[in-house]
């Protein structure tokens, strides 16, 4: 395929995926009913594999394609050993030993990685169905986070669970947010920054908040890449 033909094909799939989306939309029920409807429902999983399938079938795409691929093969030889060789985090390497020992194909970890990300991405933007324009939500993430799923997929992985878990803020379930933070930090040990979130939003440290925050920015620039 050519650039400008690659161009073409990756703007369709945005503005495709962002049409379906915007489709659920104007399809939902009232806001006092709590269940999407049927049409809505099928708009938004086509919405869902529209931005996902590419990204979850695609083959030597992207920059670090044949470094994920390197990582699924270590794990192939050494199984969960394979963290005595690796700098890569413990859930990213599971994940890889969990797909070789029930699909035994490298493409079924671009497959399991791609579906999880958007299935965080797309339910932490339904949380927020009622005061956003899905359809306008999806356009953003598609030509913002997205792309980076073609590269960092680990890190894009983290940020997609740690985006859906600040809901749990806004229902000041703090517990359940540190939770997510955790299996996130799992793919990306950088991600633990997002820790100090739900500290600033526990009662007893409100007062501390400044505090935290300097001590936050202060941390970044020595966290893992």
């Amino acid at each position: 395929m050519s650039n400008i033909g690659s161009v073409i094909f990756y703007i369709s799939i945005v503005l495709f995926s962002s049409f379906f989306a915007l489709l659920s939309q104007t399809n939902k029920p009232s806001e006092e009913k709590v269940k999407i409807s049927k049409v809505s429902l099928i708009m938004i999983i086509i919405s869902y594999l529209i931005i996902t399938l590419p990204i979850a079938l695609r083959y030597n795409t992207g920059a670090d394609y044949n470094s994920y691929v390197n990582i699924y093969k270590l794990v192939e030889v050494e199984g969960l050993k394979a963290s005595a060789y690796s700098n890569v985090e413990v859930g990213y390497l599971f994940l890889n030993f969990v797909c070789f020992k029930i699909f035994n194909d490298y493409q079924s970890v671009f497959i399991v990685m791609a579906l999880l990300t958007n299935y965080f991405f797309f339910k932490g933007i339904m949380y927020e169905s009622n005061k956003i324009n899905l359809g306008l939500a999806v356009f953003a993430y598609g030509f913002t986070l997205y792309f980076w799923g073609f590269i960092i997929i680990r890190n894009i992985l983290g940020i997609a669970i740690i985006f859906y878990s600040l809901r749990y803020i806004f229902e000041k379930k703090i517990i359940i947010y540190f939770i997510f933070v955790t299996v996130a930090v799992l793919f990306h040990y950088s991600l633990a920054v997002f820790y100090i979130i739900g500290i600033l939003y526990v009662e007893k440290f409100k007062k501390y908040r400044l505090y935290i925050a300097i001590t936050c920015v202060l941390l970044v620039p020595i966290l893992p890449a």
